[in-house]
């Protein structure tokens, strides 16, 4: 799968052999690409040029991965893309979809990988969620709800721009594991969302009820869901990607 052309990429990292090896990567590609070797650099250039992607590590010195997403994510949600990497084992995944990464990646990571992940973050939703779902052999994860304010303050169901968390019971979900999914909401502008995705991670919640949490990105919404949350998204300045089940009142 190959990036839509031209693109404006800007790659993030105090290892200048990976910022050489990402850059030699997109723009044997076609695309245009900038680097810098720390977070502060990094905002400059986003502050004089306009960029589509980021590729930031997420340890760096002066201003780490996760600062850097801070600033750009207050700027604006939605641009550019940010996709983290990280070569440390005790990353907890769901607090870069929690702060606004779309993607997240462990060192060493596959190109090809990258390209693709990025080459989908870049197709709008509305045309992503409309690709045909995989068949799942699995049963749906189900959850019903009576609306999203009772569903978040219980720790049941949490949504975001591109995925939500929420909780799950047996047969437990494991990440990268693709499922389908089935939620009710008996009052609110959204009242079902049924599709598939992706579960990018899973956390085990003892002092809950249920058996662990997990944050699914959307692959697929049938056509009412699609048009409710789309509706729903619009009109939220939502800031996860993939949200941390929480409750933050």
């Amino acid at each position: 799968m190959q990036l839509s052309s031209p693109l404006s990429l800007l790659v993030v990292d105090d290892e200048p052999d990976l910022c050489e090896m990402l850059s030699f990567e997109f723009t044997s590609k076609g695309h245009r690409v900038t680097s810098a070797l720390d977070g502060q650099r990094a905002m400059a250039i986003l502050e004089s040029e306009p960029v589509d992607v980021v590729i930031s590590d997420l340890r760096m010195p002066h201003l780490d991965g996760y600062e850097l997403l801070d600033r750009i994510k207050t700027r604006n949600v939605h641009a550019p893309i940010v996709v983290l990497i990280s070569a440390y084992a005790d990353v907890a995944p769901e607090e870069p979809y929690h702060l606004g990464a779309e993607a997240l990646f462990a060192k060493p990571f596959r190109l090809s990988d990258l390209s693709q992940r990025i080459h989908e973050l870049l197709v709008h939703p509305e045309q992503r969620w409309t690709a045909p779902a995989e068949r799942i052999q699995a049963q749906p994860i189900t959850l019903s709800i009576a609306d999203l304010e009772s569903g978040q303050r219980d720790r049941q169901l949490t949504l975001g721009r591109g995925g939500m968390a929420l909780s799950a019971r047996s047969p437990l979900p494991f990440p990268e594991q693709r499922v389908a999914f089935d939620v009710r909401i008996a009052a609110g502008p959204l009242q079902r969302l049924v599709g598939s995705g992706v579960v990018r991670w899973v956390r085990a919640e003892a002092d809950l009820s249920h058996l662990c949490v997990c944050g699914i990105e959307f692959e697929h919404l049938e056509e009412d869901s699609r048009t409710a949350f789309l509706r729903w998204s619009r009109e939220k300045t939502c800031r996860p990607y993939i949200p941390n089940l929480v409750n933050e009142s």
